[in-house]
């Protein structure tokens, strides 16, 4: 059976690239379609299967990293914000330091 990949997929052991036609195995090309990494080609109609435990134990996990990912890309966010608000306060403290300096030295210039 012919399928068109939708994505990167290791086919008779060789790296096929997204949109390439592939003739594999009917089980081989419904457990691909299956899992939405190709589609039917050349009009060849495949009908519909329910997810097996595999494919909903992989999008199940795909959602569980995307979630991961999503809070990994949060927090990072969030500590670049207080690294970066504590270095505003550090130069903000140190340029304070310097003109409370430079006063003092004035005033002590004239005396």
């Amino acid at each position: 059976m012919k399928v068109k990949l939708n994505t990167v997929t290791k086919v008779n052991g060789m790296w096929r690239q997204p949109g390439q036609i592939a003739d594999l195995s009917e089980d081989e090309a419904k457990r691909l379609i299956g899992m939405g990494a190709a589609v039917a080609a050349s009009g060849e109609v495949v009908a519909p299967q329910g997810d097996s435990e595999e494919v909903a134990a992989m999008r199940s996990e795909l959602e569980r990293l995307k979630e991961f990912e999503q809070k990994q890309l949060a927090a990072q966010a969030e500590a670049k914000a207080l690294a970066e608000k504590e270095e505003a306060e550090r130069k903000s403290a140190e340029a304070k330091a310097k003109k409370e300096a430079a006063d003092k030295a004035k005033v002590g210039v004239k005396d």
